[in-house]
């Protein structure tokens, strides 16, 4: 039976606080890329470029429609990249900091190996919180 599968004990992943810590800076990492990746870079003298809002692109002039569908696809891709990168970013952030709460409760740490990850999700905050907007270079 499927749930005598998750019952046994010998199966059991135990979890130290260094693999926590480890844990913990790699998604730090991934969300610092992340945030660095949506950041704004220069285009052009006149505009900057960032994976969060449209791209402004010059292909023709409106009977072109050739590159008008182009835009309109490049515009898309933009948008789903888009959301990857945040959602992402959201769930690296909110894993670093429940990961962090978790650390920083001691009684819970001492008693790792006996955590179900329904418990482990209540350490885990809500990945609404967190933005990836570009900081414009800050």
């Amino acid at each position: 039976m499927a749930g005598d599968r998750y019952s046994n004990t010998d199966d059991t992943i135990k979890i130290d606080e260094a693999s926590l810590k480890r844990l913990q800076g790699e998604y730090e990492d991934l969300a610092a890329e992340f945030k660095k990746r949506a950041d704004s870079y220069p285009w052009s003298t006149t505009a900057d470029v960032s994976i969060e809002y449209p791209f402004y692109l010059k292909l023709g002039g409106a009977s072109f429609e050739e590159a008008q569908a182009l835009v309109k696809k490049l515009e898309k891709v933009r948008t789903n990249l888009a959301e990857r990168f945040d959602l992402t970013y959201k769930d690296s952030e909110g894993l670093a900091s429940g990961i962090k709460s978790l650390l920083a409760d001691t009684d819970a740490v001492e008693e790792l190996n006996g955590m179900t990850a329904d418990e482990f999700g209540t350490f885990v905050q809500g990945a609404a919180d967190v933005t990836l907007s570009p900081s414009n270079g800050s």
